[in-house]
């Protein structure tokens, strides 16, 4: 009996726990974020050439997800690209999100901008109440790679030469 009563109260504060954690963020870089870990997720699961293949060529990916409160991956939705994606290439990035449970980011705007960071995140915080999931989008390499070429320019006038990849890994380390 004083087993069960335990397991009830275990239960229980793991369960109100679930609905008070959550990796919601209201900054303006939350995108820039989201965008670092699925790149980061890229470059472990398909490597420094393909990756820099897909930078060369400026290939985009954007991922719409199902997550849950703590961002981490229930499901790959959608898979768009200016690129041929492969099932392959969806079921390798899906089932290392999953396995691996990396937790993204739940983005939200201040729009109106008045509007405090509290009550978005008691919104969300009761939106997670009524579901398990919230929809996601995930950019690769999003906008990371919005300022590269000003960066590249400038590391050239120091002679010193800036690829697409090697910025990209400075970006990840940013954010």
């Amino acid at each position: 009996m004083k087993h069960l009563l335990i397991a009830m109260f275990l239960y229980s504060y793991v369960s109100v726990l679930s609905f008070s954690q959550m990796n919601v963020s209201v900054d303006s870089d939350c995108l820039k974020r989201n965008s670092a870990l699925i790149s980061k997720v890229m470059i472990e699961t398909f490597g420094k050439d393909s990756i820099s293949f897909l930078l060369d060529n400026n290939i985009k990916i954007m991922f719409v997800s199902q997550v849950d409160s703590l961002g981490a991956v229930l499901k790959l939705d959608i898979v768009r690209s200016n690129w041929i994606i492969t099932n392959d290439f969806i079921t390798l990035i899906e089932t290392y999100l999953i396995e691996s449970r990396i937790q993204f980011y739940i983005c939200y705007t201040q729009d109106p901008p008045n509007v405090p960071k509290s009550h978005i995140i008691a919104s969300a915080r009761e939106y997670f109440k009524n579901n398990d999931w919230k929809t996601i989008n995930l950019g690769f390499p999003g906008e990371l790679m919005d300022l590269y070429e000003y960066n590249r320019k400038k590391a050239k006038e120091k002679g010193v030469y800036l690829s697409k990849y090697d910025y990209l890994l400075m970006q990840i380390n940013k954010f």
